[in-house]
């Protein structure tokens, strides 16, 4: 797990050592979720007292979450969204991926961060500019302000597509993010978000990627790909204190 601390924020990346498996979630209620490893480690560590997570669905839902309501925390777990975005402090936020972008989001002045989950169908629906709309909408965010960082997922060197993927993007510019070698074609997830922050005014040098690497092909992840379908994900979680 690597973490990375800057002022009030927290990023917590998960890796294979500290995944999280299908019997962390089937089943369980929010308190047995909370009280099993990793979370523990992880509330140590991010200093949160309140875990928040979602049911990912490849959507461009994102929910806010700005009230400490246990019961509340019980209803998002169930509640089908792809990304969380919050101004409180104490409350971690939490998704979960095998290949798909961990995006985190955060405006330091505003002192508000989101945490988002971007496979590509949530890529090419931006919903990492829906994210953004929020930061602007619900906290009078600066897009200039905006700091975004890249979390592992499947890279344009192992993520090769079909024809039946392209033939679904037909309509949809593709910002230079589809790579041709040779006979076969791959997607490069983080370029095309990228190409969606910078479009909308985020700075070049506020999007980092020193913790993007490819989950296929650096085994210390778990991929679905690699690992033919694994019910293991990778854990990001974020706060603030």
């Amino acid at each position: 797990m690597r973490v990375h601390k800057q002022g009030k924020l927290t990023i917590l990346w998960g890796e294979k050592a500290n995944c999280m498996e299908r019997d962390h979630w089937q089943g369980s209620l929010h308190t047995e979720v909370v009280n099993k490893e990793p979370f523990v480690s992880f509330a140590r560590q991010a200093d949160f007292s309140s875990l928040v997570s979602v049911l990912q669905v490849h959507g461009t839902q994102i929910v806010k979450v700005e009230s400490n309501d246990p019961l509340l925390f019980e209803q998002w777990f169930g509640t089908q969204a792809d990304g969380l975005i919050t101004s409180a402090s104490g409350i971690g936020l939490m998704i979960r991926t095998a290949d798909c972008l961990p995006l985190v989001l955060y405006d330091p002045v505003k002192e508000a961060v989101a945490l988002v989950h971007a496979g590509w169908r949530g890529t090419v629906d931006q919903i990492v500019i829906k994210t953004l709309n929020l930061f602007k909408t619900d906290y009078g965010s600066s897009v200039s302000d905006i700091q975004v960082w890249f979390g592992p997922c499947a890279l344009s060197c192992c993520y090769q597509v079909d024809q039946k993927f392209l033939d679904a993007l037909s309509t949809v510019f593709l910002y230079d993010a589809v790579v041709k070698r040779g006979k076969s074609w791959y997607f490069d997830i983080p370029r095309y978000n990228a190409a969606l922050l910078k479009k909308e005014g985020v700075p070049a040098a506020q999007l980092y990627y020193e913790y993007n690497q490819c989950t296929i092909c650096n085994e210390i992840y778990c991929s679905y790909r690699r690992e033919s379908g694994t019910e293991s994900r990778n854990v990001t979680v974020v706060s603030l204190k």
